[in-house]
């Protein structure tokens, strides 16, 4: 639950290098799935009216990349990023400053199960 926990920020740290290699958006997904299980069904369960698009927004803010890693992963502008940003706040009846990846984690009161080795295989 606690989003300052060593092994989000090692997941963090391993979910940014492989970005870095270029990976598309769905195994990055796939990657951040296999640290978070279930974080994906949880959010859409709980936030239905999201749409697909911003239920990746919201994972990649979870994961703690920057609206223009975002838009790298998505190929959209960094500009549709804030916009998307700011739709999921107002969907969620969060203030325009809310921190939308600390929301949920403290509101799916989530927690790491998995080995964090796995991304460095």
């Amino acid at each position: 639950k606690d989003i300052n926990n060593q092994n989000y920020k090692n997941a963090i740290a391993n979910l940014s290098a492989h970005q870095s290699k270029n990976y598309d958006i769905e195994t990055f997904l796939f990657k951040f799935n296999e640290i978070y299980p279930d974080f994906f069904i949880k959010l859409q369960e709980t936030y239905s009216q999201l749409t697909e698009t911003e239920l990746k927004v919201c994972i990649l803010i979870s994961a703690g990349l920057k609206s223009s890693e975002i838009g790298n992963l998505l190929n959209v502008s960094e500009t549709s990023i804030g916009k998307y940003r700011n739709r999921i706040r107002k969907k969620l009846n969060l203030e325009n400053n809310a921190d939308i990846a600390a929301y949920f984690f403290e509101n799916l009161n989530y927690k790491n199960s998995n080995n964090l080795d796995t991304l460095s295989e």
